[in-house]
């Protein structure tokens, strides 16, 4: 039995490792979005739009693969504790009235934005939709999984 390390690709594209999961009728495509290419986010235009160009691309690619064994599934997670976002020039993004924000002075404000009062959801939230993702059997393609703290309960 082939591992699983070598029949899953963890791509942000996932093209360059088509043709390999084609010949052997088998691959996972997930790509990390982000719960910005789902709606609209005041500052972040240019992220936003990133993140929507994302999900066409895998949902394109679900299409194209639908029939190879290939699975392309998009992950968008909410804030994630990373480096990312625990710097100053984040925290100045949610807090554009203050000169020089600390992560005290966003938190209140990371946190109002969740339903569920949390400013974050943590990396290992991630890893486990990938696992699902990757160890499902191939009846999951095409998806949009948001990992959240409600934050995406009012969207449609």
């Amino acid at each position: 039995m082939m591992e699983l390390a070598d029949r899953v690709a963890l791509v942000t594209g996932g093209r360059a490792a088509l043709p390999h999961m084609r010949r052997q009728r088998f691959g996972r495509i997930v790509a990390i979005s982000s719960g910005a290419g789902r709606m609209g986010t005041r500052n972040l235009g240019h992220y936003t739009a990133s993140k929507w160009g994302l999900i066409g691309l895998v949902k394109t690619v679900a299409l194209e693969t639908a029939t190879d064994g290939i699975t392309a599934n998009v992950i968008c997670p909410t804030t994630v504790a990373t480096p990312m976002v625990l710097n100053d020039a984040t925290y100045a993004v949610f807090c554009p009235d203050l000169d020089h924000p600390t992560l005290d002075d966003a938190l209140p404000r990371l946190r109002a934005m969740s339903p569920m009062r949390e400013p974050w959801i943590e990396p290992e939230d991630v890893s486990r939709a990938v696992l699902y993702l990757v160890t499902d059997p191939g009846r999951t393609s095409g998806s949009v999984l948001e990992v959240n703290l409600a934050t995406s309960a009012s969207r449609v």
